[in-house]
């Protein structure tokens, strides 16, 4: 045994072979580890997401075309955030 996992804690088992040692001992914990680190980093909290957009969704302007492109690309991050936000939140019940 060469470790201990990064996620679970779990022996990880030497390869014996040249280059760097593992971090996990299964795939499926590595995609864990990475999963939390994605939920974590940089995703502000819904209070602030909400409070950041106020009323700028309703000052988008329609027309002329090139208005209302530049006025949604300016929302869409925040809205993406918010959208990864509520995936990670789960479902109620």
């Amino acid at each position: 045994m060469t470790g201990s996992c990064g996620a679970c804690g779990g022996p990880i088992e030497s390869g014996g072979g040249p280059g760097r040692t593992a971090s996990y001992c299964s795939q499926a914990c590595r995609q864990r580890a990475y999963r939390e680190r994605r939920r974590t980093g940089g995703v502000p909290p819904a209070r602030e997401l909400l409070s950041d957009l106020g009323d700028r969704p309703g000052r988008v302007r329609l027309a002329p075309g090139t208005a209302f492109h530049a006025d949604v690309e300016g929302l869409t991050t925040r809205f993406a955030q918010l959208r990864r936000l509520g995936g990670f939140v789960g479902s109620p019940g």
